[in-house]
């Protein structure tokens, strides 16, 4: 393994500074507040019966009973309550993420909270169900559960969670995500990690999915979801150096634990719309890590690293 420094003078690299953002192009978010309180959710939110089959659709809180004092969505009853939009995905992006906040009233009832994302009962949601019993999130997909990735949680408290999806660039998806706890005072600190894992064959994320059950309105407050929203995960670019390993050019990069790391590739940089995946992703270990275009490097390729952190 040895850094060929004349390479620079010779392959076309577009070396990007770690700090330099994609912005992030929001699918939709929704935060309830311009909705009438106790109210079915408006359009495009549709009951898509996804859960049970019977259900009716979410309706907004009672004034106040969203995050912050302000609106969110619930179901109103013991019956199924469910609400799903298109996310609208962009099929060229390969890193989304999904998040929404969410708490159990502290009261009697046994309330449970899902969020979701995916395409059909058939082809797998990705759900995390919020389980006012057993006091956990527990994320699944069909008959599949992911047990390293159950989190345990406290009624009262709101929670925000956050779902990375990535795509090889193969249409093999992947998923990760972080749950945070409101520390009071609108901030939210970390709470747990979920290592997450494979989605199955043919997955996309096509639909979100909330649903919810034993959400009474208690005298301790209401089950709630509020601020959900669907984007482009924004990815930062990393300083990065080439070397070759075996007689095949790569990118050596330093990363940083947690953080994936994905090799991008252009024919122009006059276009920034221009950047596709190589293929190449590496979850980061904090150490020095490698890259390689999975095609073969090609001299009419401009190159970049980008982090998901």
């Amino acid at each position: 393994m040895k850094q060929i420094d004349s390479l620079w003078s010779r392959i076309p690299v577009a070396l990007a500074y770690a700090g330099l953002t994609v912005m992030a192009h929001a699918d939709f978010s929704d935060d309830f507040d311009a909705y009438t309180p106790g109210t079915a959710l408006p359009p495009p939110w549709a009951n898509n019966n996804l859960v049970s089959g019977t259900s009716d659709l979410l309706s907004a809180t009672p004034a106040g009973a969203g995050y912050n004092g302000t609106l969110g969505a619930h179901g109103p009853s013991g019956n199924w309550w469910e609400a799903g939009q298109p996310t609208n995905y962009d099929p060229g992006q390969l890193v989304h993420q999904f998040s929404w906040k969410a708490h159990l009233a502290p009261e009697n009832g046994i309330p449970r909270i899902n969020a979701g994302v995916g395409k059909s009962v058939a082809f797998g949601i990705l759900t995390f169900e919020m389980d006012g019993g057993a006091l956990t999130i527990s994320p699944s997909i069909g008959t599949n559960t992911f047990p390293s990735s159950v989190v345990t949680i406290a009624k009262g408290p709101w929670y925000e969670i956050s779902v990375t999806l990535v795509n090889d660039g193969l249409a093999n998806w992947s998923w990760s995500g972080q749950v945070d706890v409101d520390a009071g005072g609108g901030t939210f600190v970390p709470h747990a990690t979920m290592p997450g894992g494979a989605l199955p064959a043919g997955y996309a994320p096509e639909s979100v999915q909330l649903s919810s059950i034993f959400s009474f309105v208690e005298p301790g407050g209401t089950s709630a979801l509020d601020d959900v929203a669907f984007q482009v995960k924004p990815v930062q670019a990393v300083a990065f150096t080439n070397v070759v390993v075996a007689d095949t050019v790569g990118a050596e990069f330093l990363s940083e634990l947690g953080a994936v790391y994905e090799l991008q590739s252009t024919p122009n940089l006059l276009n920034s719309n221009d950047w596709m995946s190589t293929g190449a992703f590496v979850n980061g270990n904090g150490t020095n890590m490698f890259l390689f275009d999975a095609s073969g490097f090609s001299s009419n390729k401009n190159y970049r690293v980008v982090a998901n952190p």
